[in-house]
């Protein structure tokens, strides 16, 4: 039977996974993010977002190509799909390095996998890597190049990074247990309708430049509007519009960290036509305009 101390739990695991994920990149400085746990994770995701990309210069750079950002969640899936339950260091297809943690459940089936990236890569496999992903997208060399210098060429040891990783990996199998545990009574639905909603918030975060009707995004998952409608209910705290708010605050937060994106840029990057809309729902969720946010933490150093 549910109970209000199983949401409790749940809620605080999550917490002390976000926490222990700041602390990797504030005060270790490891890039670490963690992609393919929707499946599990959908409730949480609006949280959980925020550590969902690879944030490092080069990788922003690339995706801020569309067509480069959505190929690149299909690789992390076929990685998925195709890793076992070892940790390893290798190249990615845009010429990363990075360490990849493989999650997995009890039955040591791959449910998702943290990557510690932003590393330089192997220089042979970067370089074919680089060529053929400029000759399918039509970028030029010189400026991809160039955006490779930022990546860090100290590469840690991989018992150091195994040393920090670890635990977090067993906190995310923690989670995965209880979410599996817990389910039914505490989202109030069924596990082939989470595993839907977790469909449906892996598509609207790879969409967010996109603004979808709430009808027109029912039918894309040939559900009623009705049934949508009340799923958000469900497992968000201001419906859809709410949702995709808070979605793109939290995104929106660490580009304002992290970059010199204008805010009309960043506006257009999130789907918001009107900037002033834009700095009006950040203000309201932050507590500050996005110039002021971004003043106050674009210069933090780690630790800070």
């Amino acid at each position: 039977m549910y109970r209000k101390t199983d949401e409790i739990l749940m809620r605080a695991i999550v917490s002390d996974i976000l926490s222990y994920m700041r602390y990797l990149r504030d005060q270790l400085g490891f890039e670490v993010s963690v992609h393919q746990i929707d499946a599990f994770a959908s409730g949480y995701m609006t949280e959980l977002c925020s550590f969902n990309n690879h944030e490092c210069m080069y990788c922003r750079y690339m995706k801020g190509h569309t067509q480069i950002a959505l190929d690149c969640v299909a690789h992390q899936r076929a990685l998925c799909d195709k890793i076992g339950t070892e940790p390893f260091f290798g190249t990615c297809w845009l010429g990363v390095g990075e360490y990849v943690f493989p999650l997995f459940d009890n039955d040591h089936t791959v449910v998702g996998l943290i990557s510690v990236s932003g590393y330089r890569g192997d220089p042979e496999k970067t370089r074919a890597q680089t060529g053929k992903v400029c000759a399918k997208y039509d970028l030029n060399p010189d400026e991809v190049i160039h955006m490779q210098s930022s990546l860090n060429e100290d590469i840690p040891p991989f018992e150091k990074v195994k040393q920090v990783i670890e635990p977090l990996k067993y906190m995310f199998m923690l989670f995965q247990q209880y979410m599996e545990r817990f389910a039914v009574y505490f989202i109030g639905a069924d596990l082939g309708t989470s595993a839907l909603f977790g469909r449906i918030s892996f598509f609207l975060r790879n969409h967010l430049n996109e603004n979808w009707p709430e009808a027109e995004l029912a039918r894309h998952f040939s559900i009623s509007e009705s049934t949508l409608s009340r799923m958000f209910r469900l497992y968000t705290k201001g419906g859809y519009r709410g949702y995709m708010n808070t979605l793109r605050t939290t995104i929106a937060r660490v580009y304002l960290e992290s970059s010199d994106i204008s805010i009309r840029e960043l506006s257009t990057l999130l789907g918001y036509s009107d900037p002033n809309y834009f700095s009006t729902v950040f203000r309201k969720l932050c507590g500050a305009s996005p110039e002021v946010f971004r003043k106050a933490h674009r210069n933090r150093k780690p630790g800070e």
